[in-house]
């Protein structure tokens, strides 16, 4: 019996992938099942369409089914870890509008968002992380979707919360980093350093962590770290000072938000 040339040369570890996949219903599954790696099933599948081999009647189906929603968790845990830093200056960039349908997806990206404007604006285009929502305020906007890892910090404080910032990278889950790298020198008197701790001793910028897997409620998963008497209304500290007769005098200041934001 004849029989077509060009099978002499086909490679039949295609379609043994090809089928594996369409039986388990999953990449993962496949691999496991053969003892094979998901990337080289991959591969397999994708020369059969590039050697023309790719019957539409019979393939179409199992790609049809297999999408975004056909993911397992362990099949997102074997996704690698990305890290999205963005700086101040592309705070209004048109690719931030999807950040947050990004951190809700499920996906272990990580994301740094560095803001230096406690005043800005409330945003109302398409260039900015989410409708109305303001830089300073996107980790609060962030807990609210939950499942994931947040936490705000300003810049100075950062040292202090570095066991806190591991979890956050080592989680499975998507991390939001929102940090005040503090007022540039045009906007503020202070070095950056010194105002991004203004903003947290004057409660315009706290630092907080919200961890998803802490635990089964808010109290086991927000936590207010370390910020100055974090109990009273506002932070109280002793202003001392020598007036003009060269006497010490001092007096107890609330360090407010107003004082801070001043320009």
């Amino acid at each position: 019996m004849a029989t077509d040339p060009s099978l002499d040369h086909f490679n039949w570890a295609l379609v043994k992938s090809f089928v594996a996949v369409l039986d388990a219903g999953s990449l993962m599954g496949a691999a496991r099942r053969l003892g094979a790696q998901q990337p080289t099933l991959s591969r397999h599948i994708a020369e059969l369409e590039a050697q023309g081999r790719y019957i539409e009647a019979e393939h179409d189906l199992f790609f049809e089914a297999f999408d975004e929603n056909a993911l397992s968790a362990d099949d997102l845990a074997r996704f690698p870890d990305y890290l999205v830093c963005i700086p101040p200056e592309r705070n209004d960039a048109p690719e931030n509008a999807n950040l947050m349908e990004m951190l809700s997806s499920g996906l272990p990206v990580k994301v740094l968002v560095q803001t230096s404007d406690l005043l800005e604006e409330a945003s109302i285009g398409t260039g900015r992380f989410a409708f109305g929502v303001r830089s300073a305020r996107l980790a609060t906007a962030a807990m609210g979707l939950g499942g994931m890892f947040v936490l705000q910090s300003p810049s100075s404080n950062l040292v202090a919360l570095r066991s806190q910032i591991g979890r956050g990278l080592a989680c499975r889950g998507p991390a939001l980093f929102s940090v005040f790298a503090g007022s540039p020198r045009s906007a503020s008197a202070l070095p950056p350093y010194l105002s991004a701790a203004a903003a947290m001793q004057s409660r315009a910028f706290p630092a907080f962590s919200y961890d998803a897997a802490a635990g089964g409620n808010w109290a086991a998963r927000f936590s207010l770290e370390n910020n100055p008497q974090p109990d009273d209304d506002w932070s109280v500290e002793t202003l001392a000072w020598f007036d003009s007769a060269l006497q010490r005098a001092s007096e107890r200041c609330a360090f407010t938000f107003g004082i801070c934001v001043r320009r």
